[in-house]
């Protein structure tokens, strides 16, 4: 026989017991349509035109060492600024992650300066894959994974500080070359008078 208070305490927890499970339900619902939601925006972008476009980039220049060979007859330095365009492209206006952004560009910026390099440079070309850095992190920021998410959050702030400073130097060299051509033509100046 069961006491009253027995009969109430079966009863609380088997309609808390149903209630539990119909809630469980309704949130199994909700993160299966967040999942499917999920797999359909991953699947939109990875059949995009630009990210096939950023996967066959990474492909040529990267792992048949073409950026390489073009650095050697002094093409590949240029053609960085180029091909870095769909990445950018799409890190920005497809993913919308000014760190992710960012992070390109730099690396972008690092490839270009390092093949500017005579034939030191040229020799680096071939180990340095900036556009496979870029594309890694570009794939892990679609498929949200945590370490990716972890390095672009890390390397963004050196990045940025990477940047000023290139921003910097290259400032210094073209007001120092201003500087100079303002006293040579001056000079020039001076002996025509």
């Amino acid at each position: 026989m069961k006491s009253e208070r027995q009969r109430q305490a079966e009863n609380i927890a088997g309609s808390n017991f149903d209630e539990d499970l119909q809630k469980f339900k309704e949130a199994e619902q909700i993160e299966l349509r967040r999942l499917e939601k999920e797999n359909k925006r991953i699947e939109e972008l990875e059949n995009s035109s630009s990210y096939n476009a950023i996967k066959k980039i990474k492909e040529v220049m990267d792992d048949y060492y073409v950026d390489g060979i073009l650095g050697v007859f002094g093409v590949g330095d240029w053609l960085v600024c180029f091909l870095g365009l769909p990445t950018i492209f799409f890190s920005l206006f497809k993913l919308h992650s000014i760190r992710l952004t960012t992070i390109c560009l730099g690396y972008f910026l690092i490839d270009l300066l390092v093949g500017a390099v005579p034939v030191i440079g040229d020799i680096c070309d071939f180990f340095y894959k900036g556009y496979k850095k870029s594309y890694v992190l570009i794939d892990g920021y679609i498929h949200n994974d945590p370490e990716t998410m972890r390095t672009i959050n890390q390397k963004f702030f050196s990045t940025v500080l990477l940047l000023l400073l290139i921003i910097a130097i290259v400032g210094s060299i073209v007001a120092f070359i201003l500087y100079i051509m303002a006293k040579f033509f001056a000079l020039i100046g001076d002996q025509i008078h």
